[in-house]
């Protein structure tokens, strides 16, 4: 991938962490970000296992809750999300390194 790439991850599982690290090196600023509403979180995460820092987002619009945010994730900084049992959840972004 290059910058300016567009970054687009969708997933069709629920009740499970998802999380997206990208390359060494590489930047993305996530724009967009989707989950399942009141068990739903978004968050980042530092390291295997660690905790996450969520952010509260749980205010749903149609069963979903496009999360407008502008989040800058790395190699060491990456993007955490869940969502509750038999939904799913997506986000989009952009490379900038």
């Amino acid at each position: 991938m290059a910058v300016g790439d567009i970054i687009a991850v969708f997933l069709g599982v629920g009740g499970v962490s998802y999380s997206y690290v990208p390359a060494a090196g590489v930047e993305i600023v996530v724009t967009s970000a989707l989950v399942r509403h009141t068990t739903g979180n978004v968050g980042v995460q530092t390291s295997a296992g660690s905790a996450s820092t969520d952010f509260d987002i749980n205010t749903s619009v149609g069963g979903r809750n496009p999360c407008n945010i502008k989040l800058g994730i790395t190699n060491s900084t990456w993007l955490i999300l869940y969502a509750d049992t038999g939904s799913g959840t997506a986000f989009s972004g952009i490379q900038t390194k």
